[in-house]
This record gives C-alpha cells, sequence and structure tokens, in this order.
C-alpha cells in the first residue's frame, strides 16, 4: 500500500504540474497568437517578423509562469532563464520551420498559418522545462 500511495502521490504531483503548465503556455500562447495576428491583419507585419516580436514578448510571460509558479524553481533564475530561452530558441526555430513549410504551399493565409504553427511545440518545452531548465 505505501508504494502505491507514493506512485499516487507522484502521478497527482505530475498532473498538477501538467495542469499549470497548460495554463502558463494557455497564456503565452494567447499572448503570440495576439500579438502576431494584430501585427500580420492591423498593421501589415509580414508574417515571419510579426512572429518574432510575438515569440518574443510571450517568451516572458510563459518564463515568468513557469519559473515561478509551474515549476517553482530552486535554481537561480538567470541559469533558468538561459536554459529556457535555449529551449525556446530551438521551439522558435520549428515553429518557424512549419510556419516556412505552410507559407510555402500556400495552404492557408499567413495569419492562420502563424497561429498553426505557434501550436506546435508545448510538449517539448514541457519535458525539457521539466527535466533541464528547471530542475
Amino acid at each position: 500500500m505505501h508504494t502505491g500511495g507514493t506512485i499516487f502521490q507522484q502521478t497527482k504531483q505530475e498532473v498538477l504540474t501538467l495542469s499549470r503548465f497548460s495554463i502558463v503556455g494557455i497564456a503565452a500562447a494567447f499572448v503570440h497568437i495576439g500579438i502576431v495576428w494584430a501585427l500580420i491583419s492591423q498593421l501589415g507585419i509580414e508574417a515571419l517578423s510579426a512572429n518574432l516580436m510575438a515569440f518574443l514578448t510571450a517568451f516572458f510571460v510563459s518564463f515568468t509562469g513557469q519559473y515561478a509558479w509551474t515549476f517553482r524553481s530552486k535554481r537561480n533564475w538567470r541559469s533558468a532563464l538561459i536554459r529556457f530561452f535555449l529551449i525556446s530558441l530551438l521551439g522558435f526555430v520549428l515553429n518557424n520551420i512549419v510556419l516556412i513549410t505552410i507559407l510555402d504551399l500556400g495552404i492557408m493565409r499567413d495569419s492562420l498559418a502563424a497561429v498553426l504553427s505557434a501550436g506546435i511545440i508545448p510538449a517539448v518545452t514541457y519535458l525539457a522545462g521539466r527535466f533541464w531548465a528547471f530542475k
């Protein structure tokens, strides 16, 4: 029974951490999507430039939430920031590969392509944050 309780507690804690990660991630995604959509559709900024500006803004929303709330990291914030930035940069590169591919295929509007490409990174970010950036 003791082992089952431990596994239950670990599972419960992981579900709580994943839930927090999701809430912060959704908030950052809304920031990213809102900014990229506004920059493209309202200001006529080119999709890749708009995506970069949106990424940088959403990054700070995400880092603050993940560091302080999701993972409640004890790691020095500068060290965590550098690691999380590397993870986010990898995600941004993957995001742009998807965005460029969709744009090159011409299968949807720029603004929709940017929104779609922003949604592909969460699993990689969770695992890398959980086991490297904030550990």
